[in-house]
């Protein structure tokens, strides 16, 4: 009877360690599964948040030529294309417009996928990143441009033209 009572108060004791453990397990299976996922967050996150700059562009049909854009975090580049890009005018980029065109661009590169529908006159939007760029081309009458790309092509280009220039 003594040996059947410790029997069993150690099997008890067993069961008690067994649950401590398993429960320590997954504890720290769950730790383990946050950072991983903070990694990944994080990593989707700081794409979002890392735009390097932004290119807009017009232009095409019968020479081909385009206007280019390159909005920089001190500067807007101002260019014409022809296969390369020659940048030949800069202006400086006040601080207040470029947090609010770089907060407008990341929302579009979030929220939309890659666009691609050129045609004889096209326009553009050009998003860079250290690990990427994302483009928007639109021009072709047979598909609609989204409704952010094309505002913030429109409020980007008015705000351009407000600019001064000087040779580079």
């Amino acid at each position: 009877m003594k040996a059947r009572l410790i029997e069993q108060k150690f099997y008890i004791a067993f069961c008690q360690l067994s649950i401590v453990v398993i429960n320590l397990l997954v504890y720290k299976l769950m730790i383990g599964f946050r950072i991983i996922l903070c990694f990944i967050f994080s990593g989707l996150l700081a794409n979002a948040q890392t735009l390097d700059s932004i290119k807009l562009s017009n232009g095409g049909g019968f020479s081909g030529q385009s206007t280019v854009y390159k909005i920089t975090k001190k500067q807007v580049l101002k260019g014409t294309a022809k296969g390369s890009t020659m940048y030949t005018e800069r202006a400086p980029l006040p601080c207040k417009q470029k947090k609010q065109l770089f907060k407008s661009a990341q929302k579009i590169e979030t929220s939309n996928q890659e666009f691609n529908h050129p045609f004889n006159k096209s326009q553009s939007i050009e998003l860079f990143s250290k690990a990427k760029s994302v483009r928007y081309t639109w021009g072709d009458p047979a598909h609609e441009t989204p409704i952010m790309i094309q505002n913030y092509y429109d409020s980007t280009m008015i705000f351009i033209k407000t600019l001064k220039f000087k040779p580079k």
